[in-house]
């Protein structure tokens, strides 16, 4: 997910053009640190590779786009996910309140459903 910073951390990612990620851990249930990018472009497209290199292409695809203020951005990224995996569902949709307090405005996210 590409999000925000909370508070001071916020600050210095300002400071020093950061742009975190944060992964869900699925077999912990954490959440853990992502790459951190210099640029929004750089973090989606990192958040964008990470999440397709675990998939071997033996199962349909069911994915969701998440977004937190952020559609057309969303819907870019639905774009290039239907035309380089042409999953059997593609589905854009906003963030849960959980997430969107802890990401903030123009949050986005790829999820497997």
């Amino acid at each position: 997910m590409v999000g925000e910073l909370p508070g001071a951390a916020r600050f210095i990612g300002g400071l020093l053009h950061l742009k975190p990620q944060i992964r869900v851990n699925h077999e912990t249930g954490s959440v853990e640190a992502g790459d951190i990018s210099r640029t929004r472009s750089q973090a989606i497209d990192r958040l964008y590779t990470g999440f397709f290199k675990h998939f071997t292409g033996s199962h349909p695809l069911h994915i969701a786009v998440l977004h937190n203020a952020s559609l057309a951005e969303a819907e870019a990224l639905a774009e290039r996910v239907k035309r380089e995996f042409n999953p059997q569902e593609l589905i854009i949709t906003i963030v849960s309140p959980v997430l969107g307090v802890h990401t903030g405005p123009k949050a986005l996210a790829l999820w497997r459903i």
